[in-house]
């Protein structure tokens, strides 16, 4: 099943706990003749056990038509419809007139999931699970399937709110247009399909040698030149697929326009996008653009003043309340720390140059030019824009060593781990894994091998306090159902 297929129908699909239609969909209007029957069994059953003797005839009387209607007149009700007669008079029962029981059944109180319970909304947001979405750009299998907006929207619709985008370099309007005047031809067949698309893995991903040359020249060029991309002038802009794959392509700005248009049309409750970025820093300049100019209000750039702490200092922002970010989008993404500011020692007096000369062999001296190369290869192994990073405010990335390291006592640290790797974590110390997630963030992810799209079992992993349990929303199977099960009527959160 692919409920990505009809996007339209998005709000009656469950999954997500979540529906637009959900609340429509409990009404019940109108008791189907077989329905009817039991419901009449029921009710004499209790009547004569708790009442001896009672006198059934009004109850067969009601019970002769072959369906009741319980909200009033409905034109789209099929079947024959009961409606109570003024001079008839009930009869008195423990459990009232036969109208008054059909009544109690058509309510609320005998929904057998029942009206999601209040909870409090006032806890860090650590403290809550999360609906989650893995690849949500992915409309089938994660080889060679369509990426497309309406992953976006069709998992929005049903109430998830954590989503993912893998970002790549966009290519120049000049190389696409200029390549042929002729469009690629459709390939068909699993085989022809990968070998296309692995083979033209260039367009896709250039070498890394070509990264590193771009990610140099950007460090450079980023502080003295003018913002390069600002211009309204036709430009590359980035785009969303699943590298090293032939899966099909999206321009990030239209996933970002979409998930604008339906994060809260379902529920207010704030929507995490998890940015895994593959694009150079130009690109990287570009998402920022974007994201600023699509969700405006709604985007976290900064430490909210309920919550206090430094946006500077990711050491001291605390996690927010859940009900301060209604509305909200946070972005996740890799944490990369500030630049810290050019030293200004005062340089030393000649006396103690002569001193160190004469004390030391030239040998031990330091070398002025090692120091900057030093330096120089320091500031090149960031491969994320600091703009970029400073928008994951509450949710940073870190690469997960173990619970010991510093960046685990982060408050707003997020690991995130495949299905094989969180296994492992938990083989070895279930203790601190469960002791982690008390207050902290974690994501878990299905492992590469589930090329069909297939789903990872997310009940163990709830146990173990993992709040984002990322699952592929384009399939319907046991992992789903549970989410469903998970979130129904909870908004996502």
């Amino acid at each position: 099943m692919n409920p990505t297929a009809d996007p339209v129908n998005a709000e009656l699909q469950a999954g997500g706990g979540n529906p637009a239609s959900s609340l429509t969909a409990k009404e019940i209007t109108a008791f189907s003749s077989t329905i009817l029957s039991h419901l009449k069994q029921i009710y004499e059953h209790e009547v004569r056990r708790a009442a001896p003797g009672f006198n059934q005839e009004s109850c067969h009387e009601r019970s002769a038509d072959s369906a009741v209607q319980v909200t009033g007149h409905n034109e789209s009700t099929q079947g024959h419809v009961y409606e109570r007669s003024s001079e008839q008079k009930a009869p008195s029962t423990p459990f009232g007139s036969f109208d008054e029981f059909l009544a109690h059944a058509a309510s609320s109180s005998c929904n057998a999931l029942g009206p999601p319970k209040t909870y409090d909304l006032d806890h860090p947001i650590s403290n809550y699970f999360i609906s989650s979405s893995h690849n949500t750009y992915l409309t089938g299998n994660q080889l060679y399937s369509r990426s497309s907006t309406d992953g976006y929207k069709n998992v929005l619709l049903r109430g998830c709110r954590c989503i993912e985008i893998d970002v790549w370099d966009g290519e120049s309007p000049d190389d696409t247009s200029g390549s042929s005047s002729d469009e690629e031809p459709e390939v068909h067949g699993l085989r022809n399909r990968l070998k296309h698309g692995l083979g033209h893995l260039g367009h896709h991903l250039p070498a890394a040698s070509e990264y590193k040359e771009r990610a140099s020249r950007a460090q450079q060029e980023q502080h003295r030149a003018p913002k390069p991309w600002r211009s309204q002038a036709a430009r590359a802009e980035p785009r969303v697929l699943h590298g090293y794959t032939a899966t099909r392509e999206v321009p990030f700005r239209d996933v970002c326009e979409t998930i604008g248009k339906y994060a809260f049309q379902t529920s207010d409750m704030p929507v995490i996008v998890s940015l895994e970025v593959h694009a150079c820093l130009e690109q990287q300049e570009i998402m920022v653009e974007i994201m600023e100019e699509m969700w405006r209000d709604h985007l976290v750039d900064h430490p909210l003043p309920e919550s206090g702490g430094d946006a500077h200092d990711a050491t001291d922002i605390p996690l927010p309340k859940l009900s301060d970010l209604r509305n909200k989008i946070l972005i996740k993404v890799k944490y990369t720390p500030p630049k810290p500011p050019p030293s200004k020692k005062p340089p030393p007096a000649p006396e103690q140059l002569a001193n160190i000369d004469s004390a030391l062999p030239s040998a031990a001296l330091p070398d002025s030019s090692d120091s900057d190369s030093a330096s120089s290869a320091h500031a090149q192994k960031s491969k994320i824009l600091s703009a970029l990073s400073r928008l994951g405010v509450y949710t940073r990335s870190y690469h997960f060593r173990s619970f010991s390291t510093p960046e685990a006592a982060i408050p707003t640290h997020v690991f995130a781990l495949s299905e094989k790797s969180l296994l492992g974590v938990h083989a070895a110390d279930p203790a601190a894994l469960f002791a982690h997630n008390r207050d902290f963030l974690m994501r878990a992810y299905p492992k590469g091998l589930r090329v069909s799209s297939s789903n990872l079992d997310p009940a163990p992993f709830w146990q173990q306090g993992v709040q984002m349990v990322a699952l592929n929303w384009q399939v319907w199977d046991r992992g789903m159902m549970l989410n469903e099960a998970m979130f129904a009527g909870e908004g996502g959160w």
